[in-house]
Order: structure tokens, then sequence, then C-alpha cells
């Protein structure tokens, strides 16, 4: 699941912020607003396309540490899965 979450977020950010050719050269744990390819409106298209491809609501209180990297995007998703979870199960 990790993995094709990580794919996924990988090709958002390939086709909407990156020239083709760059997506090779991304690692996962760099930093997406450090490296001028995330910017202020780049993280609220990011925000609706988690919203809208992982079922994520109420992103309002996300903080932008959470999105610096595919790595701590992936972990954010699979976090916010674990609260819906646990707060259906309660």
């Amino acid at each position: 699941m990790d993995s094709e979450i990580r794919r996924q977020i990988r090709e958002f950010i390939a086709d909407n912020f990156l020239f083709r050719g760059a997506i090779a050269d991304l690692g996962d744990d760099d930093v997406l607003l450090d490296a001028g390819i995330l910017d202020a409106a780049g993280v609220h298209e990011l925000l609706a396309f988690l919203r809208d491809r992982f079922g994520l609501a109420a992103l309002a209180d996300v903080a932008p540490e959470s999105l610096g990297s595919i790595s701590l995007i992936t972990a954010f998703v699979i976090g916010r899965w674990g609260e819906i979870a646990a707060a259906a199960a309660a």
C-alpha cells in the first residue's frame, strides 16, 4: 500500500510541477519547497489532490512540514487514514 500511495504522489508531482525528465532526479526525501518544486499555490493543488484521490477531508490543519517531501506526504496520508479508521471504530 505504501508504495502505491508513493507512486501516485510522485506521478501527481511529476505531471503538475516538473518537466517529465526531472522526476528521475527527485528523491523521496528531497524537500519540495526548498527545491522550488512546490510553492504556496502548489501546496493548495497538492492538498486538493490528496483530498480527492485519497478521500482526506478537513485538510486546513495540515502543517507545511507534513508536505515537505514525497516520503512525508506518504506518511501523512497513511496517518490520516489511521485517524479516520480510529474515529470510525469509536
